[in-house]
């Protein structure tokens, strides 16, 4: 071991504990569930520091391309590995969110709906944009095998993802057909362009209904005439709303409670934004998209939007 990389660890157990510390201390001044102990609360943030996934959550409280990845793709590349993303022994609390966390479950089952919606859509010379791309995988797990010369492209305001996922097209032997632009999601540097436009759902992060409808309408300005927009947003949980759409018949009450107790209380993430289909049917109309329409995850919490820009 070098002298640096044993600074590094260093440095990255002095960030995780002081991130432990200060997340515990704020737990004593939450409000917990009823029948959560704050010694059950503080447990589950030591547990979480035992995890590459989990560390960047307690120091960050989102994911960046990385371990979306991770997240996204671990049905397929990870489920059976007794090691995580960075060859680390997975822990019995890192699989549990994994493969029980309901929204964790209903990310993956939205992640194959975009992969069957774009395949279908797919065409010689297509070009497609995907909106925060982080590693690019909703465009790089596409079987491009039968298309000619398509054209991809990823825009983020995170340069290490860009640089990331421009490391996994060259890996897939895609650099010819790939394109990385660092820019905002509002300010799409790209004018009538793609035949997809793919967006995982940044409107989880913005609870200003106008700004979501601006991020639809740079969208629009990006796809061609006819271009197909693929996005996604979550559902508004009970406690905000009656009409929820919540099947509870396809959520574990116990693994929603943990959920709940891991992101709301203990990380305060900053996706917990809400809308519903309505609202949402209504901003991608005032963009001006038409031919709009929903499917749902089994549990209803993080439906598939599709939505057309005219010809």
């Amino acid at each position: 071991m070098t002298n640096s990389t044993l600074i590094s660890h260093e440095k990255e157990s002095a960030s995780i504990d002081s991130a432990k510390a200060s997340i515990k201390e704020q737990l004593k001044t939450e409000a917990l569930p009823e029948g959560t102990t704050l010694k059950e609360a503080e447990s589950i943030v030591d547990e979480l520091s035992k995890f590459g996934f989990g560390k960047f959550l307690l120091k960050n409280r989102g994911i960046n391309g990385k371990w979306t990845r991770y997240m996204v793709l671990y049905p397929r590349l990870w489920k059976n590995s007794p090691v995580d993303l960075e060859g680390n022994p997975q822990t019995e609390f890192e699989r549990w969110m994994l493969t029980s966390a309901p929204i964790i479950m209903a990310t993956q089952e939205r992640f194959t709906f975009f992969q069957e919606i774009m395949q279908s859509e797919l065409k010689d010379e297509s070009t497609l944009i995907s909106v925060a791309c982080g590693m690019m995988d909703d465009l790089l797990c596409l079987d491009f095998s039968k298309t000619r010369n398509p054209q991809l492209i990823g825009t983020d305001l995170d340069s290490q993802s860009l640089a990331l996922a421009k490391e996994q097209a060259t890996s897939m032997g895609m650099e010819q057909h790939t394109n990385f632009i660092l820019a905002d999601a509002w300010d799409i540097p790209l004018e009538q362009k793609a035949d997809i436009l793919t967006s995982n759902g940044l409107n989880i992060y913005e609870p200003d209904d106008e700004k979501v409808l601006a991020l639809f309408a740079s969208f629009f300005k990006a796809l061609k005439p006819g271009g197909l927009l693929v996005t996604s947003f979550f559902t508004k949980p009970p406690a905000l709303s009656s009409e929820s759409p919540w099947s509870f018949t396809q959520i574990n009450t116990e693994d929603l409670a943990l959920q709940k107790l891991m992101f709301v209380h203990i990380l305060a993430v900053r996706f917990q934004c809400y809308s519903t289909e309505s609202l949402i049917k209504k901003q991608l109309e005032s963009a001006g998209f038409k031919e709009i329409s929903f499917r749902y995850d089994r549990a209803k919490l993080f439906p598939t939007v599709t939505a057309r820009r005219p010809l």
